[in-house]
């Protein structure tokens, strides 16, 4: 069989049960452009972090999440720098000894499993949007959305200067994550310019909650990155900058004149509750800081806005989890997924991922189900409430209804007295009776309950 596989002119490749991949005919070294047997013993997942080229192959060679055994899906195949394909993949035999087998020339077939289908479409959507970038914003990026499209170019930007930019979201963005990704995928050189690619990245990141600090606290703050660049030139720090609208602006100002002694050895980077120059109209941001940081600005939309994106960036945060080995879940049920995009997420992003951690450890299946989700996500369900602005009643009803509440309450309390009532309202007898009076017929009107406190 193997002897055949070598001599068609078709590609084809074999992984074991753990997606290791055992066996890649020459066909397909040579579609991937490897000459030799160098992946073999990889494993293949979705979800692995891609920091080279190697990386992209192996996750682009392999299976779709979830396939059950004897399923057999067609589904594009994109190598880095290579001609897509259509390839058929099967799930062949039971762990541990089963096996997948992917081989080319497939034309499309109907799946043998809605879901499984669904998982084999997001895996190709997923594929499509790891080749396009480098990855440096993460899940957050994922989706085809105009908010997307313009994160992953903002991203892009802010990746190749060393000039400070902000970060603008709502709690729980996923800011502090993107800061992050840019400054692992990007060093400084000789020539003192920025280079991406370059993930060992041993310059300092250095964090600052700006609410918090005072100015001997933001001295010692700011010390190891002073001492890493004046020790080690050409050195590079990151600086993060959290919560600069609802810092001080003396402490704004303080770290802008850090920053200017250092120049472009120093990246600074501003988390932001809302848009810079909002900020700055408001009084909550200074001028030196407004000046510095609207240059570049990283807005991220909440994620409730973004739901056409939510089952692909959940996709991708299942992949990586599985990847990691943080339980057997590795891609979501439909019931599942309709539960994620029901919810309001006021948390955003970074609730999105815990939920998703939690239910990739609870999963006692490949597919993740809706009780594998956290409760609060599960069990939601939206209020219904009157669309805002519309009014439901006029002011005068608005009136006799607070009035009687207000007045029914006095007599129970009094135990049905209502000149005691009265008394403590601060009316008359007789206008308590009235309202009473009035209440009752209107009720009776619109065919409600006629009954009134006691007389007395």
């Amino acid at each position: 069989m193997v002897k055949g596989l070598d001599a068609c002119g078709e590609v084809a490749w074999a992984l074991d049960a753990q997606r290791t991949l055992i066996y890649l005919n020459r066909a397909a070294q040579a579609w991937l452009s490897v000459g030799d047997d160098s992946l073999l013993g990889r494993v293949c997942h979705p979800g692995s972090e891609i920091g080279s080229r190697v990386d992209a192959l192996t996750s682009c060679l392999s299976p779709p999440a979830g396939l059950g055994v004897g399923e057999a899906l067609t589904l594009t195949v994109c190598p880095p720098d290579g001609v897509a394909k259509r390839v058929r993949i099967l799930r062949w035999g039971e762990s541990p000894g089963g096996m997948y087998l992917a081989w080319g020339g497939a034309s499309d077939r109907p799946s043998e499993s809605v879901e499984a289908w669904d998982a084999s479409r997001m895996r190709d959507w997923l594929a499509a949007w790891r080749q396009g970038q480098l990855d440096l914003g993460g899940a957050l990026t994922a989706g085809a959305s105009p908010s997307a499209v313009r994160l992953r170019g903002q991203i892009s930007i802010a990746a190749t200067t060393r000039q400070p930019f902000a970060i603008v979201g709502p709690t729980g963005c996923g800011g502090e994550r993107i800061a992050r990704r840019i400054h692992a995928h990007s060093s400084t050189g000789a020539e003192g310019g920025s280079r991406l690619g370059a993930v060992a990245n041993d310059d300092p990141f250095v964090v600052v909650d700006m609410p918090l600090m005072d100015a001997e606290l933001l001295a010692a703050t700011l010390s190891p990155a002073a001492a890493h660049l004046a020790g080690n030139p050409p050195g590079a720090v990151t600086l993060l900058l959290r919560g600069v609208d609802e810092s001080p602006i003396e402490i704004q100002d303080g770290v802008i004149e850090f920053a200017a002694r250092w120049g472009e050895s120093l990246r600074v980077v501003g988390l932001f509750r809302t848009e810079v120059a909002g900020g700055l109209k408001a009084g909550r941001v200074s001028v030196a800081m407004g000046l510095a940081m609207s240059l570049l600005e990283i807005r991220i939309d909440p994620l409730a806005s973004r739901i056409a994106d939510l089952p692909l960036i959940a996709t991708a945060l299942v992949d990586r989890r599985h990847a990691a080995g943080e339980g057997i879940g590795e891609r979501l049920g439909r019931a599942a997924t309709d539960r994620l995009l029901g919810y309001p997420w006021p948390e955003n992003f970074d609730e999105l991922d815990a939920a998703l951690r939690q239910a990739v450890a609870a999963s006692r299946s490949a597919v993740i189900g809706a009780d594998d989700l956290p409760l609060a996500i599960r069990t939601y369900r939206p209020r219904a409430t009157s669309p805002r602005g519309v009014i439901t009643e006029g002011l005068d009803e608005s009136l006799r209804r607070f009035e009687f509440e207000r007045i029914s309450a006095a007599v129970e309390l009094c135990g049905g007295n209502r000149s005691e009532a009265a008394r403590r309202l601060g009316i008359s007898r007789a206008r308590l009776i009235r309202r009473l009076g009035e209440t009752s017929a209107g009720q009776a009107a619109n065919g409600g309950p006629t009954a009134g406190p006691a007389a007395s």
